[in-house]
């Protein structure tokens, strides 16, 4: 006979375990640590839960985020060590909201978990000045960005010892400055604005001295910049010089697909397929590059020479105040464009000298093709092509010349397929009688000086001082009687120069007959024009509170 004890326990024991009070856990968050965060700032943190099943599911399925609205942050680095512990890190951007923000986890097991107002973002005080110093007394290894400061965060005490850093660590309407030397190695090289609307400069590009002696080195194997990430014209790369860059493709020393301003820099010794120095073929919300102020020589490609703005329909790139000098556009394909190289751009060139470059085929000075250009109150000199020594224009390609000098006139223009030169008002063909003439020298461009010689007074880069020569340039006073003359020095004849230096406070001074010369300039005559105007005040109330002593607070102590 068969024992049913061990039936009569087994269905006891079912009876037991069903009939016993369970206690289930709801799965849920409970705590974050840290639980605040500044604004621009990384932060790793912890994150609690009880009820949690984190170790079974594998982290690759783990979402976790910060909410606010419709405002989200995810997190980065996500590892689970138990079931109700998970890490992870939060790049908080500059524009975050200040206030409360959910913590959010989410994994099939449980779903979406919710730690509501767990976390907090406060504001973070503008830094507005970040410094980079690559050899500043706290670094242990300077010039290798290899070992840093430990201390580093921008100030001037424990400067970045890479630009990148303080690009990273920048907020939008911040200003990076760059102390002088020479910077090479990671993070100063193929360095990324990262669509920010900040100002990346020297100590002061105005001072020709500080620009030379501020070097992005690229050892003929980087870029020095790159715009790619939707930067406008407020993001600002001022007062650099950018040397020895290559790029098997586009921009050796710069590439750009956006529209940022570059203003006072030196672009020089660059090499890439199109674009040496230069290479843009992008724009931003409307707006296109803006290249002002700027020496670009010596810089070598098969198309555009020394700068390339290709492939964007109705933009409308500007140069203005820049000497394009020594560039080379090589190749027995291409050799477009010794100085500039226009494809699809609708470039405006306004007071600017073009001179000493070389095409080995089409436009010394420029290339045009399907492009629809102004130039206005420019030198294109001792430049050479086969075809177009100044102009080469292509594929229904126009151009708009006025109030310029022009060697050779019409005859050093070409124009094919359809193209066609407004040769306008103001034009001549006379030498410019520059302060110092660039030349070729066995395959070596060696530069000149392209101020305009003047009896009464033209800038010496060099002393930094005002010199007087034994004759005049044709180009004083020959641009557009309309263009407005800027803050050239007295006596400028009311009538802005042509060439680089034109509406700039370095113009070579007029002799016209009856041009008032300044016996007395007030004090507080910021622009040598003698006399105190509203120019004075916004020059004087733009830099107002302005420091320029190493260590900001000591101004106001």
């Amino acid at each position: 006979m068969i024992s049913m004890k061990p039936v009569i326990r087994f269905l006891l024991l079912i009876s037991i375990l069903f009939s016993a009070p369970t206690k289930l856990i709801a799965a849920s968050l409970v705590s974050i640590t840290p639980n605040n965060a500044l604004q621009h700032q990384v932060v790793s943190v912890e994150i609690a839960g009880q009820g949690t099943s984190f170790t079974q599911a594998t982290q690759t399925i783990f979402t976790i985020w910060l909410q606010r609205g419709g405002t989200t942050i995810n997190g980065t680095g996500l590892s689970h060590s138990t079931d109700t512990l998970l890490s992870a890190d939060f790049d908080i951007p500059c524009d975050a909201p200040a206030g409360l923000w959910d913590v959010k986890v989410y994994y099939p097991l449980d779903g979406t978990l919710t730690l509501s107002n767990g976390f907090t973002i406060n504001f973070r005080i503008p830094t507005l000045l970040i410094y980079v110093d690559n050899d500043a007394p706290g670094d242990p290894a300077p010039y290798y960005t290899g070992v840093s400061d430990p201390l580093e965060d921008g100030s001037t005490e424990h400067p970045f010892d890479a630009i990148q850093e303080a690009i990273d660590w920048a907020c939008d309407g911040e200003t990076v400055i760059v102390l002088d030397g020479a910077y090479t190695g990671t993070g100063n090289r193929d360095i990324d604005f990262l669509g920010k609307a900040i100002t990346v400069r020297s100590t002061d590009p105005t001072d020709p001295s500080v620009v030379e002696s501020t070097i992005i080195d690229c050892e003929d194997s980087y870029r020095g910049f790159i715009f790619q990430n939707g930067e406008k014209n407020d993001s600002l790369l001022s007062g650099l010089t950018i040397i020895n860059g290559f790029s098997s493709g586009n921009g050796g020393g710069i590439y750009c697909t956006s529209a940022p301003t570059i203003s006072h820099c030196v672009i020089k010794n660059n090499e890439a397929n199109t674009g040496g120095g230069i290479h843009s073929d992008g724009q931003a919300d409307g707006e296109s590059i803006a290249l002002i102020d700027s020496t670009v020589t010596e810089n070598i490609a098969e198309v555009g020479g020394g700068i390339c703005y290709r492939y964007k329909y109705n933009i409308i790139p500007l140069i203005k105040n820049c000497v394009i000098s020594g560039n080379y556009a090589y190749g027995t394909s291409y050799a477009y464009g010794g100085g500039v190289s226009l494809l699809s751009s609708n470039a405006t060139i306004v007071n600017s000298t073009i001179v000493g470059n070389i095409a080995e085929k089409y436009g010394g000075a420029i290339d045009c093709e399907s492009s629809d250009v102004t130039i206005r109150n420019c030198i294109l000199w001792d430049n050479t092509a086969l075809w177009g020594d100044a102009l080469y224009l292509f594929d229904n390609s126009s151009v708009d010349i006025t109030y310029s000098d022009i060697e050779g006139g019409q005859v050093s223009v070409h124009a094919a397929s359809g193209s066609s030169v407004n040769w306008g008002t103001g034009i001549i063909e006379d030498y410019p009688n520059f302060a110092v003439d660039g030349y070729w020298d066995w395959g070596d461009w060696i530069d000149g000086d392209y101020h305009l010689r003047s009896t009464v007074g033209r800038y010496d880069t060099a002393s930094q001082t005002w010199v007087n020569d034994v004759a005049d340039s044709p180009c004083i006073d020959a641009g557009g009687p309309l263009d407005d003359i800027g803050v050239e020095p007295n006596p400028n004849g009311g009538i802005i120069n042509i060439g680089a230096y034109g509406g700039t406070a370095e113009a070579s001074k007029s002799s016209a007959v009856g041009v008032p010369i300044c016996i007395n300039p007030p004090v507080f005559d910021t622009n040598d024009d003698c006399k105190i105007d509203l120019i004075d005040f916004v020059n004087i109330a733009t830099e107002w509170l302005d420091c320029g002593l190493d260590i900001q607070s000591a101004c106001w102590e």
